[in-house]
């Protein structure tokens, strides 16, 4: 499977925001998360992100949407995310990004 030039450019603007690759073990591959506030005005934007990634994700894939309670706000929270399947370019993503975070510090 592909990834164009304009969907990297996208996921790596997001690990800017709200994405983020994981690589589960160090000979595995990479995937991209995408974890967002559930708030109804952020939900056009997931749907965006989503109809962009959904090639790169499982087949019949469904989002994942959390719902806590914080008992000492008083308040309901909700988060909606999704994550790709691993893809091996992504850890050529991974790691030079890690590069560029460790020449930082």
């Amino acid at each position: 499977m592909q990834i164009s030039e304009d969907v990297m450019s996208a996921i790596t603007g997001m690990m800017f925001s709200d994405g983020h690759i994981a690589q589960r073990s160090i000979t595995g591959n990479a995937r991209f998360m995408f974890v967002q506030s559930g708030k109804p005005a952020k939900r056009e934007y997931f749907n965006f992100v989503l109809t962009l990634l959904i090639t790169f994700c499982s087949t019949n894939y469904t989002h994942y949407i959390k719902e806590w309670y914080d008992n000492k706000q008083d308040k309901m929270y909700s988060s909606i995310a999704l994550t790709t399947m691993q893809l091996n370019y992504l850890v050529l993503l991974f790691y030079v990004l890690f590069d560029i975070n460790r020449l930082l510090k």
